[in-house]
């Protein structure tokens, strides 16, 4: 009961964020054009300097050493899931276009723009090379077999085209990659960061957490989830999402005997809620696109609500 406490305190924060962002929206002061800048800044400028600003002044050789078993590790667990999501459709009769939907929600989820805010506030600085070890697995592996999944005939009827080259775009052009990259190559070239570029980072690096959270509170306010009938495929997939993918995960986790730190960041990655870019590839495909936006917008909100009990579950 106290790890549950103690955890809750932590992420309090988070909550009342998201909760403050529900009501900005909901004051009808923030429009599309706003929430979308709110976004593009998040992903685009302080999350790439947050990651830059971390490894530059927190990761040490006994970090990148560990990345070859943290990353073998994550793709292990994330394989395993799609596997799993794939029997889960077929053991609840799921609706054949939004099969390859089901497995890819059962096994990506949300590993930076949530995963790094809930880790920070409740692990620290110390979960910064864990989160990102996951997100790198999660990121390839999404633009990839997800990117296949999604555009294949396990959507139902003919399958679209699958482009090698939008799969590389997608993993070339994510800009917290691009942090990552840079704070790698400036840590294994001993390379000193001027006071002003470790500054600069570091402000703007401080306003992921703030802006991640508002923008999930606008996105949840504009979801209207109180209306929303919440149909049978629904419940299967965000169930699946952190009972199926999360659960599993966290076993794998531990039967493989992780570190605790670095099994304990994991098994947080893995309960973090639908993976953004699912509804947009089906979108983008014209394949169950509401269907894929009401459950990454459910799957948030259930999230917010375990991540408490999974890190005091950790704990016991």
């Amino acid at each position: 009961m106290e790890a549950f406490a103690a955890t809750f305190e932590a992420v309090s924060a988070i909550l009342l964020l998201v909760a403050a962002g529900f009501f900005i929206s909901m004051s009808g002061k923030v429009g599309d054009g706003a929430s979308k800048f709110v976004s593009w800044l998040v992903v685009n400028v302080s999350l790439p300097c947050m990651i830059f600003k971390s490894l530059t002044t927190s990761f040490s050789d006994e970090d990148f050493a560990a990345m070859p078993r943290a990353v073998a590790t994550a793709v292990l667990s994330i394989g395993a899931c799609y596997l799993v999501g794939y029997a889960v459709t077929k053991a609840f009769r799921v609706k054949a276009s939004r099969v390859g939907i089901v497995m890819t929600i059962t096994a990506q989820s949300n590993t930076i723009f949530m995963g790094m805010p809930v880790n920070l506030a409740i692990f620290g600085e110390a979960s910064v090379p864990y989160v990102l070890y996951y997100y790198m697995a999660n990121t390839v592996i999404f633009w990839s077999v997800g990117l296949y999944i999604l555009s294949s005939r396990l959507m139902g009827g003919e399958a679209a085209r699958f482009s090698p080259l939008r799969a590389l775009k997608g993993i070339a052009t994510s800009p917290p990659l691009y942090g990552l990259a840079a704070g790698m190559a400036a840590m294994l070239l001993k390379a000193p960061i001027p006071g002003p570029v470790a500054d600069l980072t570091g402000s703007l690096g401080g306003l992921t957490t703030p802006l991640s959270m508002l923008f999930i509170g606008f996105v949840l306010h504009r979801s209207g989830l109180g209306k929303v009938k919440v149909s049978r495929d629904v419940a299967v997939a965000v169930c699946s999402r952190f009972l199926a993918g999360g659960g599993l995960s966290i076993l794998i986790f531990r039967l493989l005997g992780l570190p605790p730190m670095m099994g304990d960041v994991f098994a947080v990655q893995a309960t973090m809620p639908v993976m953004t870019n699912t509804a947009i590839i089906c979108a983008s495909y014209g394949r169950e696109e509401e269907f894929a936006a009401l459950c990454v917008s459910l799957s948030t909100v259930v999230s917010l609500a375990l991540t408490p009990l999974v890190k005091a579950l950790l704990l016991t």
